[in-house]
């Protein structure tokens, strides 16, 4: 029996011992998890070509009037056109500069080309092509 108790008594020495590095352990690796997941997770930029007003309007500082100037003002080649048209103040596009991006549209199949189906046209081929 006293065996018994002596090892009862052990154990529960060796968990009291043991629980405040268990509870330390896991506070380390919390936030290394978190800020790993924080930085993994980008927030997909806002196209000043296609956004809406609404969409715009998430940015910080931009505001229901600067959204329809950006709008109005569109297509930009780059977002540095906002500065350059004078569509917002540079203390704006410095806050917005890394949350933006001025995609520029996909031209169409033919035109991308070159026209191919008009190369062909004097010589006859247009058709025979066409039709096949």
């Amino acid at each position: 029996m006293k065996t018994l108790i002596r090892l009862i008594a052990l154990c529960f020495a060796f968990a009291i011992a043991a629980a405040p590095v268990a509870v330390h352990a896991q506070d380390k690796t919390s936030p290394a998890k978190a800020e790993k997941s924080t930085k993994t997770k980008a927030a997909p930029k806002v196209d000043i070509n296609s956004a809406t007003a609404e969409q715009l309007m998430k940015l910080p500082d931009v505001d229901a009037e600067m959204a329809d100037r950006i709008i109005t003002g569109r297509p930009y080649g780059s977002k540095a056109q906002l500065k350059s048209k004078n569509i917002i103040t540079e203390a704006a596009f410095n806050k917005i500069t890394d949350q933006i991006v001025a995609r520029q549209p996909k031209k169409d199949g033919d035109a991308a080309k070159g026209g191919g189906k008009e190369k062909g046209k004097g010589k006859g081929k247009g058709k025979d092509k066409a039709a096949k």
